[in-house]
């Protein structure tokens, strides 16, 4: 653990200069003809950063390694041992997938881009292409997961948009009093009885370019949760041409996703559903209109109000809106603004007290 920690401080010292910067070339004209530096650290450099992702309120996390030759092991740290090892047993996950779809997977090169671990479920949520499934760990048996994990965002650096760490497993979909379950289905949101497994639709205006999705944010008393509703991001190829390929004469046009200023970004509100009533509690987004990324969504205590972090596109303001759980009003808790920019890949610091 100690290694990896300083690792990642002398990392982290060699590219705080000019890292910001490169994400901020996303909004800023000025700064675009850096994106081939980014896109060259994305290409080559490997084992040089952790994205940690938390389960949970646990003290556990893991994260995914990536090798120049397409390998890639998935791991698992308990915090509080502190431990290191394998998040599962590669190979026979591999076996358990290989029959599921049908063909021989390597256990080095499994397809798995995300993972998840369901709270209380002896079981393991992997995103495969655009389809996540349930691995018992068991019996290593393997069956398609109403639960969907999210992709996470072709961006440099901290990942944005999609509600909270997108491309992290969602937070459990059962209420805390273990009565409701909230399943996500062809883009709407339906409530499912956990008891009798009857379900009712709570939306019907989902679609694919304005679909529910990614975590389920419920009130401590289970009156009330939120999710996010996200206009997609457009797609956006950029080319560049290998001149000189090791393996071939002639050039190599390669394209990769990336967004321009004035391209369509994600763009992610949150809707409030009460779940007596069914309906959808309306919130205006006035204070929180342009949002690069919404994270960090959170019920006070008392489930009287959620707050969430608004990180504005162009990074000039950052604000903490609190909205009032009976009336869905929004307002200004912290607001944070720069004419400039703020470093809000490391310099944004958020801690909650009672």
């Amino acid at each position: 653990m100690n290694r990896i920690v300083v690792r990642l401080l002398q990392f982290g010292l060699i590219f705080a200069g000019f890292l910001p910067s490169l994400l901020h070339a996303q909004d800023n004209p000025e700064e675009l003809q850096r994106t081939s530096v980014a896109q060259a650290i994305r290409s080559n450099v490997f084992l040089a950063t952790v994205e940690s992702n938390w389960i949970g309120q646990t003290s556990r996390f893991w994260y995914r390694n990536d090798y120049p030759d397409g390998r890639r092991t998935f791991m698992l740290v308990d915090a509080a041992v502190p431990s290191k090892a394998p998040a599962f047993d590669h190979l026979k996950v591999a076996g358990a997938l290989s029959k599921q779809l049908g063909k021989d997977l390597d256990a080095d090169h499994l397809p798995v881009e995300v993972i998840g671990f369901p709270d209380g479920k002896p079981e393991m949520l992997a995103l495969i292409e655009d389809k996540t499934f349930a691995i018992n760990l068991q019996n290593y048996e393997v069956r398609l997961s109403e639960t969907p994990l999210t992709r996470p965002s072709p961006s440099f650096g901290r990942r944005r948009g999609g509600g909270g760490g997108e491309g992290r497993p969602p937070t459990t979909p059962v209420s805390p009093d273990k009565k409701w379950e909230i399943v996500l289905r062809e883009y709407n949101v339906i409530l499912k009885d956990a008891q009798t497994g009857q379900e009712a639709p709570l939306t019907t205006d989902g679609k694919p370019d304005d679909r529910y999705q990614g975590r389920a944010y419920w009130s401590p008393d289970s009156l009330k949760v939120v999710l996010l509703k996200t206009v997609p991001a457009q797609e956006h190829k950029v080319y560049e041409v290998e001149s000189s390929p090791k393996d071939q004469l002639q050039p190599r046009l390669r394209s990769f996703d990336y967004l321009k200023p004035g391209d369509r970004i994600e763009h992610p509100r949150p809707h409030l559903f009460d779940i007596a009533t069914r309906k959808d509690t309306p919130i205006s987004d006035e204070l929180f209109s342009n949002p690069w990324e919404i994270t960090e969504l959170n019920w006070e205590p008392d489930s009287k109000r959620f707050t969430f972090l608004y990180n504005q596109r162009g990074h000039q303001a950052m604000r903490l809106i609190a909205v009032d759980a009976e009336t869905g009003s929004a307002k200004i808790a912290i607001d944070e603004q720069a004419k400039t920019f703020i470093d809000w890949t490391n310099k944004v610091f958020l801690h909650r007290i009672k």
